[in-house]
C-alpha cells in the first residue's frame, strides 16, 4: 500500500515513511488500549517507537527480498504467538 505508493522515491523515505507510521500505530498497544496522554507519547516515543519502526523497516525488506508479503505476515505472526506464550 503505501510503500508501493513510494516505490519510484529514494529508499530512505521509502522505508522511513511508512515504518514510521507503524510505530506510531503501536502506540494504543503500548498504552494497554487505554487512554493516550501527551506524557504518554513522549515516553513511547523516546523508548520504543524506532524499534517498531526499524523492526517494520526490516519486515519491509524481507517482503522485498522475498517478493511476497507472507513472509513477512508469518514471522509476525511467529513474533506475536511467541510473546503469548512468553506470558
Amino acid at each position: 500500500m503505501l510503500p508501493e505508493l513510494l516505490q519510484k522515491e529514494k529508499t530512505l523515505v521509502r522505508y522511513l515513511i511508512p515504518n514510521i507510521l507503524f510505530g506510531a500505530a503501536h502506540i494504543c498497544n503500548y498504552a494497554g488500549w487505554g487512554t493516550i496522554t501527551p506524557s504518554l507519547v513522549l515516553k513511547y516515543t523516546t523508548s520504543q517507537m524506532w524499534a517498531f519502526a526499524a523492526i517494520g523497516c526490516l519486515m519491509q525488506l524481507i517482503k522485498e527480498k522475498s517478493g511476497t508479503i507472507w513472509l513477512p505476515i508469518l514471522i509476525h505472526a511467529v513474533w506475536d504467538f511467541s510473546d503469548v506464550l512468553i506470558k
